[in-house]
């Protein structure tokens, strides 16, 4: 099969291209997300302008949740999450700055004179990629596009999306990658498809109905292909389990940055990479861990959430969350020195109720871990636990100098005694727990 791809004529109108290039999987990933090649050449570094779009009067569904907890969303600290993202990405960020807006356009998604404004800085910095810190619908991209030819534009999910697919190491973690990536793109194709039709359902000139269904099919195609494979990859990803399903099984999830992996490591004495890039870890690493008491258990290193982007997370990471549907106890890891900590927290509780994951953390299995306390004042530290509601559900650590990682340890061999599975042996051998992973 071809592929295809959008092109737009002087008047913005857009018309179905199609590539000689086979539709295969070494280039699907790119066709499903869209995004323009741009190679990097050896000691050259990039340049990337980041801006921060901030409407007066947001009406956003997903502020709801933070207005619910009682969690303020500091346009500042987002914009120094977006840089983080681009610097992830290889980029030299070179500009940011938050951009206050009276109102997102449909279309541009900026009004024309912000958008001369932004032009006017990215030619001034000589900028590589644009990231725009926000959800962009296809329309909206395609526009900036337009607007800057020789630049990449990325928006928050797009950019998500780009880091994980660099740092892909195995099959699984690029296909799952990949199916995010369509499922994008599918919005995509609806939202241009719309666009194009007059409210009265009459198709716009130069727009065949017939090349939007053969890119939709085409879409549709590689998507039930790589669903094929992940379903085949599930199937022993099961059996795998079923091997260790005696053997308990501790799951730490959290926020991307917040110490997961230095904890592991400081817990069961392993070596997981660690790094103070987000996305250090890119799929559901298993450790073996001997608590204080001699049992033999499994720590399960999950990928770290990022904020509000729901979909993508559950496609991309679908094989995280199927593991810690199944552990026998959550750890919710907290970067609690950060300032936005509690932003951080309702993302991913979030995450995982949407995800029908929220019994977990509602559960005498779950422990709240407060890490990076040797980051924070020892008065602010403890006026915080002064509330015994807080006290007696967290458990503050440093996974940097191991205070207070013995006697979280002891509080997960607590739980395991309790929930431990039927059956479950205090004596597994390392080779058998080897083998599970």
């Amino acid at each position: 099969m071809r592929s295809v791809s959008m092109i737009f004529n002087k008047n913005g109108n857009a018309f179905v291209k199609f590539n000689a290039t086979p539709f295969t999987s070494k280039n699907s990933n790119k066709f499903a997300r869209g995004f323009a090649d741009q190679a990097v050449k050896s000691g050259e570094k990039l340049r990337a302008v980041v801006f921060q779009p901030e409407v007066q009067q947001k009406q956003r569904k997903k502020q709801d949740i933070f207005a619910e907890a009682g969690v303020t969303l500091v346009p500042s600290l987002r914009l120094k999450e977006a840089v983080a993202l681009g610097e992830a990405l290889g980029y030299d960020v070179v500009l940011s700055d938050v951009i206050q807006l009276k109102q997102f356009y449909r279309g541009s998604f900026f009004g024309k004179v912000k958008l001369e404004e932004i032009k006017q800085l990215v030619d001034q910095n000589k900028a590589n990629a644009l990231i725009i810190n926000h959800k962009l619908n296809y329309i909206q991209e395609s526009k900036l596009r337009e607007l800057f030819p020789d630049v990449k534009i990325f928006d928050r999910a797009g950019a998500f999306l780009e880091i994980l697919s660099q740092r892909a190491q195995t099959r699984n973690a690029k296909l799952h990658i990949e199916l995010a990536a369509l499922k994008e793109k599918k919005r995509s194709v609806i939202q241009l498809y719309e666009a194009d039709y007059e409210p009265d359902g009459n198709p716009l000139a130069g727009v065949p109905e017939t090349k939007w269904q053969v890119q939709w099919r085409a879409v549709l195609e590689r998507e039930r292909k790589v669903m094929r494979e992940l379903d085949e990859m599930k199937n022993q990803k099961i059996e795998e389990r079923q091997q260790r399903q005696k053997i308990p099984i501790i799951a730490c999830v959290g926020y991307t940055n917040t110490g997961k992996s230095t904890l592991v490591n400081k817990l069961a004495n392993a070596s997981q990479p660690t790094g103070p890039q987000p996305f250090s870890v890119l799929e559901p690493a298993i450790v073996n861990y001997t608590l204080p008491g001699g049992t033999k258990a499994l720590i399960l290193d999950t990928v770290g959430f990022i904020g509000e982007l729901y979909e993508v997370l559950s496609y991309s990471f679908r094989q995280t969350l199927d593991e810690i549907l199944l552990s026998d106890v959550l750890l919710h890891v907290r970067d609690i020195a950060h300032p936005e900590s509690e932003y951080q927290k309702v993302n991913v509780q979030h995450i995982l109720k949407r995800l029908y994951l929220g019994d977990h953390l509602t559960g005498n299995n779950h422990i709240e871990v407060w890490n990076k306390t040797d980051l924070v004042d020892k008065g602010q530290l403890n006026s915080m636990l002064s509330d015994s509601k807080i006290s007696t559900a967290v458990a503050p650590v440093s996974a940097k100098t191991g205070e207070g990682v013995d006697a979280l340890a002891s509080r997960i061999e607590k739980i395991i005694q309790q929930w431990k599975p039927q059956g479950a042996s205090t004596s597994q051998t390392t080779s058998t727990q080897a083998s599970a992973v």
